[in-house]
């Protein structure tokens, strides 16, 4: 399969990725809400329109690399269309010539390996261009003259790029630019009449999604075997026992070391292990889906996050009680030592 371009509503700094593109303009300002992937010593001037970056332009390149030693990589990305003579104008076809540019970019530095056990790089990127770029009152033309962009990138470049959108209503616009393109997942016949059904009884509201460790390793936290391993090193236990562990199911292990390590120290790794960060694409994927319940075993909070992201509230259960409105669901009837729910 070759990359593909992937449409969803997040939080794009919240979002596990390696590479955001970032909108700014040739006096290097990005707004306020981007100051959380760039590096707090890079950030200078705070006014209320914008802060700027401490980073220069060599020539009439639109994009520059911010510098870092994170997993996460960004990218300045000149967005704002002041025209050659600063009246503006160039349109549409500029912005899109500098998310070839940026797109470009990103490819030639070398990831040994992606984010998180990914099997390709992700790439994420807003519409840009809607913010200070002139775009905003052209964000459906802007949305459907970028997707097939993106999608030539991701197969050229070997990515998979995710533009992420918090609005609604572009969300909205985007997913129909999507219906109207041809190819899309390159799906064995019968993978294909699986993914149709599984689509048309989510709209239906008839389906419940059940999400184990896998979607929650995706955004750098351990599975069992793992979370075995590190409350292991935390413990202290030498190699000789740290072998018989090994030995054990995942539970049984994790409940002895629970007794080496003692209750509090225990509830204080696992709040601290687990507890908000960057969620991975699937959360935010998964966040989007027309269904009412969602089951999980996994202790994160980062399902709940991502739908918190896009406007979505979500009752948890068993620690919060469901409102009047609440028709009941197959979740409910979890235990709280066994899954959580959300409906």
């Amino acid at each position: 399969m070759s990359g593909h371009v992937f449409v969803v509503g997040a939080d794009l700094t919240r979002l596990a990725c390696d590479d955001v593109l970032v909108p700014t303009d040739r006096s290097l300002r990005v707004a306020r809400g981007w100051c959380s992937v760039l590096p707090d010593e890079l950030i200078t001037d705070r006014q209320a329109d914008g802060d700027c970056v401490a980073l220069s332009w060599t020539g009439d390149e639109r994009v520059l690399e911010v510098p870092g030693d994170g997993p996460r990589r960004a990218w300045l990305v000149d967005t704002v269309d002041g025209g050659t003579d600063g009246t503006g104008g160039r349109g549409l076809a500029w912005l899109l010539d500098g998310a070839r540019e940026a797109l470009a970019a990103v490819a030639r530095r070398e990831v040994r390996e992606p984010v998180h056990g990914r099997a390709r790089r992700l790439v994420g990127l807003p519409a840009l261009g809607t913010g200070w770029g002139g775009a905003a009152g052209e964000r459906g033309a802007l949305l459907q003259q970028l997707l097939p962009v993106l999608r030539e990138a991701a197969e050229e470049h070997g990515v998979d790029v995710a533009l992420v959108l918090r609005r609604p209503s572009d969300l909205a616009a985007a997913q129909r630019v999507r219906r109207g393109e041809e190819g899309g997942w390159d799906l064995p016949g019968h993978l294909r009449e699986l993914a149709v059904d599984l689509g048309e009884r989510a709209r239906r509201g008839q389906l419940a999604v059940f999400i184990g460790a896998g979607v929650s390793a995706a955004a750098g936290l351990p599975t069992w075997e793992q979370l075995v391993d590190e409350l292991a090193t935390r413990s202290g236990l030498d190699d000789a026992l740290r072998a018989g562990l090994a030995r054990l199911p995942a539970q049984d292990a994790a409940a002895l070391l629970a007794r080496e390590l003692g209750a509090d120290e225990l509830a204080t790794f696992v709040e601290s292990r687990f507890g908000p960060g960057p969620y991975a694409l699937a959360h935010a994927l998964i966040a989007d889906l027309p269904v009412q319940e969602f089951v999980t075993t996994n202790y994160d909070p980062l399902v709940e996050l991502a739908a918190g992201d896009i406007g979505r509230e979500v009752t948890v259960l068993p620690t919060t009680r469901p409102g009047r409105e609440h028709r009941g669901c197959s979740s409910c009837t979890g235990t709280p030592r066994t899954r959580r729910a959300w409906c």
